[in-house]
């Protein structure tokens, strides 16, 4: 229901916008499009205001933006030890008798 709201809002700020554009090329009155444009700005701020609203109520669930989500890893210890030879074991320091 909120959902079908929203859109029949957007849709109302696209009619007063495409009406507003079309008084403006016939070059009526100007006072004819600035209504339609307040109308326009009046049903923008209805529809941020039912989003947060409906967001805030859980009447609607947002996506989170791909910055804000946290991925958590996992390290599993599969390595295997690996036998050691002669030429892998550290040597020992050799110490000068000087």
């Amino acid at each position: 229901m909120i959902k079908i709201i929203i859109v029949v809002l957007l849709l109302l700020v696209f009619f007063n916008l495409f009406k507003a554009m079309l008084v403006m090329l016939k070059s009526e009155q100007q006072e004819s499009m600035a209504k339609l444009l307040q109308k326009r700005v009046y049903a923008s701020i209805a529809v941020l205001l039912i989003i947060c609203l409906a967001a805030q109520f859980d009447l609607i669930k947002l996506h989170s933006s791909p910055g804000v989500t946290t991925h958590k890893q996992i390290q599993i210890d599969i390595a295997k030890p690996h036998q050691q030879n002669a030429n892998t074991k550290p040597q020992p320091e050799k110490q000068n008798g000087s």
